[in-house]
């Protein structure tokens, strides 16, 4: 989605799988994993496939963590779009090889987008 807005300008229906995933983990980072200061250190929504909200939690605590994933989100979005913004070069550069190519390794993926390739530290 991000890509989309600084590539063309707009915002298509492709992102619709993503959008779901990113809510799916913001919801669970702040009202599952207590990742939120203003939520705190508790779990108010189940983990549950349907991501459905129990009935333990209070109204105000659920508001709480919707609000809580909307910044999560909008935050993360934000980083997205100034990270590409910024490496716009690195972003054609692998949309051409994936152009050309299909599919590419994570070694071809790095080497497109002239990334270096990083080396785990080793103990």
């Amino acid at each position: 989605m991000a890509a989309e807005q600084v590539v063309y300008g707009i915002i298509t229906t492709g992102a619709e799988s993503d959008l779901e995933q990113v809510t799916n983990i913001a919801r669970g980072m702040a009202g599952r994993w207590g990742m939120s200061e203003r939520v705190g250190r508790l779990t108010a929504v189940p983990s549950d496939s349907q991501g459905t909200y129990g009935l333990s939690a209070a109204p105000a605590t659920l508001d709480a963590v919707d609000q809580e994933a909307r910044r999560i989100v909008a935050e993360c979005y934000d980083d997205a779009i100034r990270l590409l913004t910024e490496h716009r070069a690195k972003l054609d550069a692998l949309a051409t090889a994936l152009l050309e190519a299909e599919t590419l390794d994570e070694e071809a993926a790095y080497r497109a987008a002239g990334v270096p390739r990083r080396q785990p530290d080793l103990p």
